[in-house]
């Protein structure tokens, strides 16, 4: 069919829906039409800065985590300082792109029309039995996430998308722009089978030019980036569940202030929708109604109280409410509400229960604890499985060979999604808990 056209009709859309049920990952060529596709890719291309991109960003791109903790080695400070600042780093985007967000045409040509035909393909997927309660309350969006690994080995080491399931992220969408793409340029994504720990490999997929890749954001798809040795483009949207956005804080702020509403439904319906109580839905529909991009729902649409309401939990969201006691009223208010903390001591107990499961796992092995495990109460931020350094590695090796368990440090190593650090290389490890 014609490239852009021939996805479009309801019995292709259902044959998408049956491969994201039985095998949690689907692919789509020629999913743009090429003008739109060549566009896009010239765009990233011309607006990539040359050089080095440093901590602080130019010209709209910024970097992944793994300068971020280079910088955090080799910055002065006491050894516990450094270490904290690098567990921070290694934590976050840990990957070897650089990136540039957008939202409209004016940011990144190609944007609005990428935007709508991946809209288009979710709202058709909504309305398939298949998948239709998956996608249930699916009805938002993050920005365009346009992405380069330069070559040179540039990877992004294995992770899940959405984890710990608290990010409101459900379907993660890739279009590559890549011409003229070898097996010998590398840069697959590699698909493994669920959970974290398993190393057997579902599928390595090429980042040929106008593809669309589409699986599920949880530990139902691990993946990485396989080393990248030429430059390699693609778009990432992520398809959001708003219900799932509202039991955590900063899903809920990113929800209600950055993330957009797809194929032109009305954004205060459809939040509201996300809602399990009266309260609930008088909030978000008060939320919902915020002018945005100069259309839908507008202020007028609301009463004096509620637009009033609307200004203050904006403003102190605004503030991370923090600043003044009104916002961290409304903090409280809004826990209250939608249950964030209760949600996080849920999270909390079962990563730390993970974590004794993990510990039990090394001590029947006779291996030494890994660097970074801590048992007591863990936080969101720092709830990611042990890190695997290059000297762990080696003690491990050391120790196996002596018991002629050749294949044990292997297993171990992808054991919760841990990975081995390169000799001579920073650590770039990534357990993703949330994340971008």
């Amino acid at each position: 069919g014609q490239p852009g056209m021939w996805w479009r009709a309801p019995q292709t859309i259902s044959r998408v829906a049956d491969a994201l049920q039985d095998i949690s990952f689907c692919i789509l060529d020629d999913f743009l039409p090429v003008a739109l596709a060549e566009g896009l890719a010239g765009g990233i291309m011309a607006s990539r800065p040359q050089g080095l991109v440093g901590a602080e960003g130019r010209d709209g791109w910024t970097r992944g985590g793994t300068a971020r903790a280079a910088e955090a080695i080799t910055a002065g400070g006491d050894f516990e300082a450094r270490n904290e600042r690098l567990a921070r780093a290694l934590v976050s985007h840990t990957r070897g792109d650089i990136l540039k967000y957008s939202d409209d045409e004016a940011t990144m040509p190609g944007t609005r029309g990428l935007c709508s035909a991946v809209d288009e393909l979710v709202l058709g997927l909504k309305g398939c039995p298949q998948v239709a309660a998956r996608l249930e309350n699916v009805d938002f969006a993050n920005s365009a996430m346009c992405t380069i690994y330069p070559g040179g080995a540039s990877r992004y080491i294995k992770h899940t998308d959405n984890s710990l399931m608290t990010d409101g992220r459900r379907l993660t969408t890739i279009l590559y722009l890549n011409k003229g793409w070898e097996p010998g340029h590398g840069g697959q994504l590699r698909l493994f089978e669920p959970t974290m720990p398993s190393t057997t490999i579902k599928r390595d997929v090429e980042p040929v030019f106008n593809r669309l890749l589409l699986f599920w954001s949880t530990e139902e798809v691990p993946h990485e980036v396989l080393s990248s040795f030429r430059d390699r483009a693609a778009v990432s949207i992520w398809y959001i569940c708003a219900r799932e956005c509202l039991h955590a804080e900063d899903s809920f702020k990113r929800l209600v202030t950055k993330c957009r509403c797809i194929g032109g439904q009305d954004r205060a319906a459809r939040l509201c929708a996300a809602a399990t109580s009266p309260a609930q839905a008088a909030l978000l529909h008060a939320l919902g109604a915020e002018v945005r991009g100069g259309g839908t729902n507008g202020a007028e649409a609301l009463s004096s109280a509620e637009a009033q309401d609307r200004q203050e939990v904006l403003a102190a969201i605004e503030h991370d409410f923090g600043g003044c006691e009104r916002h961290r009223r409304q903090r409280r208010r809004l826990d209250a509400l939608f249950g964030w903390d209760e949600r996080v001591a849920r999270v909390e107990e079962e990563v730390q229960a993970a974590q004794v499961e993990q510990l039990k796992l090394f001590q029947q092995m006779g291996l030494p604890v890994p660097p970074g495990i801590r048992l007591g109460k863990p936080s969101m931020a720092s709830s990611a499985p042990p890190l695997l350094t290059e000297e762990y590695v080696r003690r491990t090796q050391h120790r196996s060979e002596s018991c002629k368990s050749v294949g044990v440090a292997e297993s171990v190593a992808h054991a919760g999604g841990l990975a081995a650090v390169p000799a001579g290389a920073v650590p770039t490890v990534e357990i993703e808990q949330e994340g971008a």
